[in-house]
């Protein structure tokens, strides 16, 4: 992958992932299965990524980004993973007022794929287990 984006160029707040001491016990079998299919789920938003760059159905393909990165967002952060929360959260939330404002698709693209790149980054952080 040729990603060159960093967290914080794109909105990141700095944070680090959560330890798994910063949540309830409770949460750590549903921490376990979100961290098991973050690969699944980077593969998912890179190939919808390529589809947009080339031209590939680009309006479905950023619905499905979207419906991930909103799943993302409602979960990263109740499981201690705050700066994938707050990634997800800001690029779900860009990408919402840009469509509410009636920007075009050419317009909004640029502006949200170093978000959604930055948002991988991170999610391979977490996946390959270097937790701060």
């Amino acid at each position: 992958m040729q990603r060159k984006a960093t967290i914080n160029e794109h909105g990141g707040s700095g944070f680090r992932p959560a330890s798994v001491t910063d949540i309830a016990p409770a949460l750590y079998p549903i921490r376990d299965r979100f961290r098991s299919q973050i690969v699944e789920r980077v593969i998912a938003l890179e190939g919808l990524r390529i589809n947009v760059e080339n031209g590939k159905d680009p309006h479905a393909a950023m619905a499905d980004i979207i419906a991930i990165v909103h799943k993302i967002s409602g979960v990263a952060a109740t499981l201690g993973f705050l700066n994938a929360g707050h990634l997800a959260a800001h690029l779900e939330q860009h990408y919402n007022e840009g469509i509410n404002a009636r920007a075009t698709f050419v317009v909004l693209w640029p502006q949200v794929e170093p978000m959604l790149i930055a948002l991988m980054d991170e999610l391979e952080v977490i996946a390959d287990g270097d937790l701060a």
